[in-house]
């Protein structure tokens, strides 16, 4: 895939989240972020990570026909992502709905995925 492939690709994943994600161009990716984490991937090997959780839109994914693959979990993160090889920008503009979903699903599980606050105990 091209790299303004890749950014188109991008762009219009990032539409889906209402503002919340950013876009980050790098020499063999693109990033959309939540909070300065990393929630979508757009790759140069012609695929796009997602964080999903949901058995059930897993399944639907896969129903719409789209072949989806668990990511090498490199991180602890690592354990809901999900691949989804050969994406085009026809295939989620006729699955809006859908891939609106996938999008907010990802952020939602990365946000829940962030650091908790700790609890410190002052001592006198």
């Amino acid at each position: 895939m091209m790299k303004e492939d890749r950014l188109t690709l991008a762009v219009r994943l990032a539409e889906f989240s209402n503002g919340i994600l950013s876009t980050q161009v790098n020499p063999d990716h693109i990033t959309l972020k939540v909070e300065n984490r990393v929630a979508i991937v757009v790759s140069g090997s012609d695929q796009v990570g997602f964080y999903i959780r949901s058995t059930e839109l897993l399944e639907r994914i896969r129903g719409a026909g789209f072949a989806t693959a668990k990511a090498r979990e490199k991180y602890h993160k690592d354990q809901n992502k999900y691949l989804l090889r050969h994406l085009s920008l026809a295939e989620i503009n006729s699955n809006e709905a859908l891939f609106k979903e996938i999008v907010l699903e990802s952020v939602e599980t990365i946000k829940d995925q962030r650091p908790k606050e700790k609890n410190f105990i002052a001592y006198a």
